[in-house]
């Protein structure tokens, strides 16, 4: 593709906006890309990086930042074309792109630096891996949350998978923070009539001793390696009941790039399930959302990623942190342990009212 014929103003700046960039990003970007319309020995160093990582698919992880901002630009037009060719709506495109804008924010805000450090991880977006549908990120892959889950006729039932280790109260043997406790291994085993394991409560919490399930009477609904699709959270996005009842009603019905078939069962791992955002900030968005979900609790469950999200990266000790928003000042001062957590969601719970 001529990327110094695709991305000409006006068409710069139409890409700059798709991007959600803001000021100075997006002065600097656009600046980037003007010196390097000039510098052939530029454009073919780009062409080079864009060959190997979105040709290649080679992992970004060693991208430089600036390299890594510019490249963002240069997909855009690819894309542009790809969703018109796929019927897929400007509005999703536009929202999916606008992670962009929001890493390379963050970026400067954290670093203060111009650059996109987390080029690994939009690349899903760029490469039509991950949508972003009203307010949350859509991903389809394979279900990795060491659980199986079955309908039954109170709802849906969850059984941790087998060789899983767990505190005898329930938490993952390895979560962090937490005094020491015994310790069991789960089983779980599959027969004709029943299927044995042991059972997780609405915390995501595992139970020490095994029951049996009557396959006569419940239907599967998920079991690892299980084709799903994974929610991630777009930092800043409205987590409203109403906006993330929205979003998976897109999800149920969207049937285009890079969704296989209707979507059934959603997946995510997040500090935004833990199952302390109930004591910590009880009535809130946040402790809504988390309370949506089957919840998992995992083996190496642990806080490293809620005290990143909620202190926006910036290392911190407990005598240093700010204190200026409810969720900082409730995790400053809550006595145990936070633990972030997997989840399952399934469309029986949007068709069941949920």
């Amino acid at each position: 593709m001529d990327w110094i014929e695709q991305l000409k103003p006006p068409r710069l700046e139409r890409a700059l906006d798709r991007l959600g960039l803001t000021e100075p990003d997006r002065a600097e970007l656009r600046a980037r890309w003007m010196t390097a319309i000039d510098d052939n020995a530029r454009l073919a160093e780009l062409a080079a990086l864009y060959e190997r990582y979105f040709i290649q698919g080679d992992p970004p992880e060693d991208c430089d930042p600036i390299d890594a901002a510019l490249l963002a630009l240069l997909q855009v037009p690819v894309l542009e074309r790809a969703y018109q060719e796929l019927k897929i709506e400007e509005t999703v495109l536009d929202a999916t792109l606008a992670d962009v804008g929001r890493w390379m924010a963050k970026e400067r805000r954290v670093a203060h630096r111009f650059g996109l450090t987390e080029f690994g991880w939009v690349m899903h977006g760029l490469t039509l891996e991950l949508v972003q549908l009203g307010s949350l990120h859509f991903m389809p892959a394979p279900g990795t949350l060491p659980a199986h889950a079955f309908q039954g006729p109170e709802g849906a039932v969850l059984l941790a998978e087998g060789g899983q280790r767990y505190r005898e109260d329930g938490w993952g043997a390895l979560a962090e923070g937490l005094p020491e406790a015994p310790v069991f291994t789960t089983v779980y085993e599959e027969h004709d009539r029943y299927v044995v394991g042991h059972l997780l409560d609405r915390w995501g919490r595992c139970s020490p001793r095994p029951i049996a399930l009557h396959t006569g009477r419940y239907t599967r609904l998920y079991r690892p390696g299980d084709l799903v699709c994974e929610v991630h959270i777009p930092e800043g996005t409205d987590l409203s009941p109403q906006a993330v009842r929205r979003s998976f009603e897109l999800a149920l019905t969207y049937d285009r790039a890079p969704f296989i078939g209707r979507t059934q069962v959603f997946t995510c791992h997040s500090w935004m399930l833990s199952p302390q955002l109930e004591q910590l900030v009880p009535g809130s968005r946040l402790a809504a959302f988390s309370r949506l979900w089957h919840r998992v609790a995992l083996e190496r469950a642990g806080s490293a990623q809620f005290w990143e999200r909620v202190f926006d990266f910036t290392p911190v000790t407990r005598q240093q942190a700010p204190r200026d928003t409810q969720l900082r000042r409730a995790l400053l001062d809550y006595p145990g342990a936070v633990l972030d957590s997997g989840g399952l969601l399934f469309s029986s719970d949007f068709s069941a009212g949920q």
